[in-house]
């Protein structure tokens, strides 16, 4: 398991861990911010199993197959 190197897919689960904080203070946890919450996270610990990220070796990647 590897995580996201990328700052903006932090940024994103950061903003959606503090969401889930402000609502759980306000008192009103629900659903929604718990779903971007686990969405965030999944970015952060899964992209590289979701997006293609191997290089591609002789060919450019422009050029058709």
């Amino acid at each position: 398991m590897t995580f996201s190197r990328e700052p903006i897919i932090w940024i994103g689960f950061f903003i959606a861990l503090l969401m889930v904080l402000a609502d759980y203070f306000n008192g009103e946890l629900n659903w929604t911010s718990m779903d971007a919450l686990l969405v965030a996270a999944g970015a952060v610990i899964g992209r590289n199993l979701v997006t293609p990220v191997a290089k591609i070796v002789g060919r450019h990647r422009n050029e058709e197959v």
